[in-house]
């Protein structure tokens, strides 16, 4: 019997050092967050290129002198659009804000938020802060879920903070009589970055 055990120690030994070698490869974090495997960092025009190449198609939102791009594809198999955002001086990126396709009743968005709050979960762990609540006097279908959502009555958050980034879902009305899921990823270092410049602009200003 000890012949045994000393002939499968070794063997025993090899796989826990495989396994454990395995978890930390997965737990080691990287430097920036990450949107679709695109990290979120570098010119907004090369961050355009790596979305059109994974199929997403420019759109333009022209309201006055200001003109918006976004992009139109398919994120965790969900019609989406996202918008990405860039550091003001730079042009660096620090995050993507996604709309999940949206809907006219409550019950299809809080199902696409309880599908996109159990997978990151998965992903990423238990969530770091959550909040999910109507304010008085709505209630949780009680019929009239829209309407509180227009008033803003309507509080459906969660958030996964990461050692390089934080990943946040919410329900939002997108358009009048309808709403939807907003996923934003951003980037922890460019998040500062963005900062920075703001503040720069300012002071030179001053």
């Amino acid at each position: 019997m000890r012949k045994i055990i000393s002939h499968l120690l070794p063997i025993f030994t090899l796989t826990i050092f495989f396994f454990s070698g395995e978890i930390k490869a997965q737990n080691t974090p990287v430097r920036h967050i990450t949107y679709k495997g695109i990290p979120l960092t570098g010119s907004v025009t090369h961050f355009y290129n790596e979305l059109e190449r994974k199929e997403f198609a420019p759109l333009k939102e022209v309201t006055g002198e200001e003109t918006k791009i976004y992009h139109r594809g398919v994120f965790a198999s969900y019609k989406s659009i996202v918008r990405t955002l860039s550091t003001p001086i730079t042009c660096t990126v620090y995050g993507t804000i996604t709309y999940i396709e949206e809907h006219t009743g409550w019950k299809e968005i809080f199902k696409d938020y309880s599908v996109f709050k159990d997978n990151l979960t998965a992903v990423y762990g238990k969530p770091s802060y959550v909040k999910e609540e109507f304010q008085a006097p709505y209630i949780r279908n009680d019929g009239y879920s829209m309407k509180a959502l227009a008033e803003g009555k309507v509080n459906y958050t969660a958030e996964w903070w990461l050692d390089n980034g934080t990943i946040k879902i919410r329900i939002i009305q997108l358009h009048q009589g309808s709403g939807c899921v907003e996923i934003d990823y951003m980037d922890k270092e460019n998040l500062i970055l963005k900062d920075t410049e703001q503040t720069t602009i300012i002071r030179n200003d001053l």
